[in-house]
């Protein structure tokens, strides 16, 4: 298995020269460790094989996930499937798991480099793999208080210039209530960060249509600053197929959304050269047509019920963003799409703002004339 491209958090910390953060009395070994025995080995392509049990899908909601561990060693797992302690320079190191977002607090032994705090999402447990797509879960203790997790990283050996690829096991174990009361005034924990991506109603089934546009908020999540919609209903995949796919929207407004959350009520204008508004032909066969003043493109796209967002190709080899279906209107002829901007402004990340952006379905007659006006 593969999670390369859910290695934030072990870069983010593996770069910072390694670590120790081990007490005397917490140093680790697998003799010691109340954890499951582990064995490692790697094939051709480097990636690892992890010889152990892993945590059924019941042991990581009741007693992983929704708690905060304390890092008790940090190990990296030599080619010879050896472990091989990490020295560095963090002295407490934690991670707070809740749901699908997650924060690491890292103290510092030395006083010029002061707490970190990191956010992060992570995906839904598959038990057979035991991954949550950020790191592996192997090994969970019979009083459910100690958990081995592996992550692949990439770190600095000896204050190398180069990095070198390859995998950490820190051993975690849980602490109390009061602790994490403590830690999270400590490192000033914004709770509202840890709140999972898109806690919207599942459908079950029946075709439950967007909630009012103005009962659902937004917020920029970090550290990616992507926007979490809150408190919109999912939009099931048979609802947009028989709503949405098959016919052509145009965009009748576009809102930017300020990095409070909060909607700009301008309509926005799109600066010249940049971009402007598009109307969007969802073809029954998967396929999404671009229509703008200036071109025209088409691509696949794939629609997710459990995220309501709609995954497009990428386009002459440019990534295009996703949208998110936020609400249908109940006569299913309104649609409001949120999108990231986009903007040509790399000097910040907060310049990509997102737009709330309003789409009325076209009528036939008005879809024929786009479709044949661009052939």
């Amino acid at each position: 298995m593969n999670i390369g491209k859910y290695i934030l958090f072990g870069i983010l910390v593996a770069t910072l020269i390694g670590f120790t953060g081990c007490s005397n009395d917490d140093d680790f070994s697998p003799e010691v460790s109340k954890t499951v025995p582990l064995q490692f080995s790697f094939r051709e392509d480097g990636s690892l094989v992890i010889n152990a049990s892993f945590p059924n899908k019941q042991q990581y909601e009741s007693e992983i996930d929704g708690h905060t561990w304390k890092v008790i060693s940090n190990s990296i797992i030599s080619p010879d499937g050896t472990l091989k302690e990490y020295d560095g320079h963090i002295q407490e190191w934690f991670y707070v798991f809740n749901h699908g977002r997650m924060a690491m607090l890292i103290e510092f032994d030395f006083a010029q480099r002061g707490p970190e705090l990191h956010y992060e999402s992570y995906e839904n447990y598959d038990e057979t793999t035991g991954s949550n797509g950020a790191m592996w879960f192997v090994g969970l203790s019979a009083d459910g208080n100690e958990v081995n997790i592996i992550q692949q990283v990439s770190y600095y050996p000896e204050r190398t210039a180069q990095p070198t690829n390859g995998y950490e096991l820190k051993v975690l174990r849980k602490v109390s209530e009061q602790e994490r009361n403590t830690l999270f005034q400590k490192y000033k924990v914004d709770e509202s960060q840890l709140v999972p991506f898109t806690p919207f109603e599942p459908s079950n089934g029946a075709d439950l249509f967007g909630t009012s546009i103005e009962n659902i908020t937004y917020q920029y999540m970090l550290p990616s600053y992507e926007v979490a919609a809150r408190g919109m209903k999912q939009i099931s995949k048979s609802v947009f197929d028989k709503y949405v796919s098959g016919y052509g929207w145009k965009c009748e407004e576009t809102h930017q959304i300020e990095p409070d959350g909060s909607i700009n009520p301008e309509d926005y204008e799109y600066p010249e050269g940049i971009g402007s508004k598009r109307s969007y032909y969802f073809n029954s066969n998967s396929s999404c047509s671009f229509y703008s003043s200036a071109s025209s493109y088409e691509t696949d796209y794939v629609y997710d019920e459990t995220q309501n967002k709609i995954s497009l190709e990428t386009i002459n080899a440019t990534l295009v963003a996703p949208m998110i279906l936020v609400s249908i209107s109940d006569d299913y002829k309104t649609i409001w799409l949120v999108k990231n901007n986009l903007s040509n402004d790399t000097s910040s990340l907060m310049n990509d703002r997102y737009n709330l952006m309003r789409y009325v379905r076209m009528t036939d007659e008005e879809l024929q004339e786009l479709l044949a006006s661009t052939h």
